[in-house]
Formats: C-alpha cells, structure tokens, sequence
C-alpha cells in the first residue's frame, strides 16, 4: 500500500480548505480531492464545496478463509454542497442543498464460484436535496494539551441534530431505474 497526501488548511491564503490523496493497494488506485470553504468560525455565514473519489478494487468473497469469487469494481463520485448559517454562538442553525452522484462499474467476476454470485449490473445515481443542521453549545470546556500538541482547544458542550432529505434516482444497468426517496437523521450530544 503506497499513499501520497496532500491538505492545505488555507488554500492560497483564502479560507478554502484543499485536501488532495492518491495511492494504490494490492487490488487496485484511488484519487480523492476535496476543495471547499467550511463554517470557519461559530458565526461565519457561508459553506460551500466539493470533493471527487475515483478508485478501482476488488470485491472478495470468502469461504472457510478462501477466495471463492473476486469481483472488479471501478468507482466514481462527486458531490457539491452549499450551506448558509444563522444564530449565535449558543444556538447555530445551518439550511443547505446536497448533491450527489456515483457510478459502480463491475467487472468480469473470477474465482471457483461464480456460479453463485450474483454481480450487479453497472450502476449510477443521482441524489439530490434540502440539509438542515442544528447546534446548541450553552458552555465550552477549554482543554489544554487533548493531542500531542501542546493548543488550547474550546469544545462545545451540548446538542446537535443533522437532518438530509432527498431523492435518489438510481439506475441499475439490467435491473432499471428507480426513484427512492432518503431520509438521513443524526443525532449527536457532548458532556462532561
């Protein structure tokens, strides 16, 4: 396994953000790159960005600790995002739009039973939808020393609620399209 990184926290003096990795295993190479501009402080207004995935593995499955069918897998995504925030440092509220779209291309399966295996057609999807995020920090603990560097780091005490919805037209090559509908909910809770 051989990887090669690249992260750019202020990417030309700006407040983007460019993360960048490449590399390459025993199945298979992969490319990821992010490039966006993050909520860079509580009361900062806009959020945008994108970020790409490329890689090409093998799907294994396994019997009794052997290799019985090996499936090659070649995928691709993108996603943008966008997002605006409101609201104080106690109470921060985020309303944003979510798109994405993938394609899996499988190959050609091998292996003692393939038989068996039943190997999806090559897929794409298309998703497409509202986000909203909600944070309510009513304290901050300062900690000093949390990693191995030596900063004073403010963590927020509190609640969180993450909530996606959206439609996902996807479409399975000998299989057909079909429209889903997504619903994505997180939740999320800090004390001490």
């Amino acid at each position: 396994v051989s990887t090669v990184s690249w992260s750019d926290p202020q990417f030309l003096g700006s407040w983007h953000t460019l993360d960048v990795q490449i590399g390459e295993t025993d199945e298979g190479n992969f490319f990821a790159m992010q490039f966006a501009r993050p909520f860079r402080h509580i009361e900062d207004p806009v959020s945008y960005g994108v970020d790409t995935d490329h890689s090409r593995n093998d799907f294994e499955r396994y019997r009794e600790g052997d290799t019985v069918v090996q499936v090659p897998i070649e995928r691709h995504a993108l996603h943008l995002f966008g997002a605006v925030g409101s609201g104080s440092r106690v109470e921060r509220t985020a309303v944003g739009l979510d798109t994405r779209m993938w394609r899996h291309d499988y190959g050609t399966p091998d292996g003692s039973a393939v038989a068996s295996e039943r190997v999806p057609g090559d897929t794409t999807a298309f998703e497409f939808g509202p986000y909203a995020t909600f944070d309510y920090r009513p304290r901050f603990l300062t900690v000093t020393r949390l990693d191995t560097l030596d900063y004073r780091q403010d963590i927020g005490l509190g609640a969180g609620a993450y909530g996606r919805l959206a439609a996902r037209y996807r479409d399975e090559e000998g299989a057909g399209a079909q429209l889903q509908p997504l619903i994505d909910v997180r939740l999320r809770t800090a004390a001490e």
